[in-house]
Formats: C-alpha cells, structure tokens, sequence
C-alpha cells in the first residue's frame, strides 16, 4: 500500500514515475553537475530535451529534467560547455577498438577514463579550442567528442570510471 512517508512520486507530464527509480538518476546527475552541466538521455542515448540549451548544473532544473521517466542516462556536452573533450573507443559491431587501444595507449597519457556500456572507452581531457567532433578514425573504431558534441557518463548504468580516486 502507497504511504506518503515511505515512497514519493514525482509528476512529469502527466506521468508518475516512483521516487526510487528517479532519485537513483538524479542523485547521480546531481553528482556529475558539481563539474559540468548535464541533461536527460534515454537509455538509446538519445537526448530527452534541447540538450544544448538545457544543460545545467543548478539543482533544481536536474530533479526536474531528471523526473522524465524516460531519463535512464546522464549526458554531459563536450566543448566550451564543460571544459572537456573526450576520445570515444568503440568495440561493438565488430570494432577493433582493443587493438586500437593497446597499439596507442601511451599516445593517449595519464587522464581520467571510463568503461562505457558497450565495453568501449571514454578518455577525458580539458578541451582546447580547436578540438572538434569527428567520428570514424584509427580504422573507425575512435571518436572524437569536442565542441558542439555530448557524451554520456559515469556514474550512468553501465559505465564506471577505471582510474578515478574519489
């Protein structure tokens, strides 16, 4: 039986959703917004919202945009928007990215990286202003996430990073 006192609802577009599943999804952005803005993607992904406009780091905004009951992933921009660029390596569909990685780990220095959902990583660094998107490199297995571009990141389900302290 529902009790006020032991389980919260939240209404999003006329939609309840239950506060446990939600609270996980918006603790964890609330997480990654003490560094960077984040927004709502879908567990394809895909951004739940104008993404370039609304990502943010005020709390407020985050449980809100976080309440769709679509929201299953945490995007951050990459570029000026959060000061880091990041160096995609896929191993999905057959990608060599292992190969990639091991034949160029030291190329890539000391960051902060991350295992990504489709057993892939994501290498983080401060972005410089002349680092763009680009997709299809090192033989099509690396993609390179800078302005204008997005990532989704830990702590989203399926993705852990491999190097952080904290």
């Amino acid at each position: 039986m529902f009790s006020p006192s032991s389980s919260r609802f939240y209404l999003y577009a006329g939609r309840l959703r239950r506060d446990n599943l939600t609270a996980d999804i918006i603790n964890k952005a609330l997480e990654v917004a003490e560094n960077y803005p984040v927004f709502p993607c879908n567990n394809k992904k895909q951004p739940l919202c104008k993404w370039r406009e609304a990502a943010t780091q005020d709390p407020n905004k985050i449980e809100l945009m976080f309440s769709n009951p679509n929201a299953a992933l945490i995007g951050v921009p990459t570029g000026l928007a959060s000061g880091i660029s990041v160096i995609d390596i896929d191993v999905n569909n057959g990608k060599q990215g292992k190969k990639w990685l091991d034949d160029n780990r030291e190329k890539l220095g000391n960051t902060l990286y991350a295992q990504t959902q489709s057993g892939g990583w994501h290498f983080y660094y401060n972005h410089k202003d002349e680092v763009a998107n680009a997709a299809g490199l090192g033989g099509g297995c690396v993609d390179v996430r800078g302005e204008g571009g997005y990532v989704i990141t830990a702590p989203s389900d399926g993705y852990k990073f491999l190097n952080d302290e904290d």
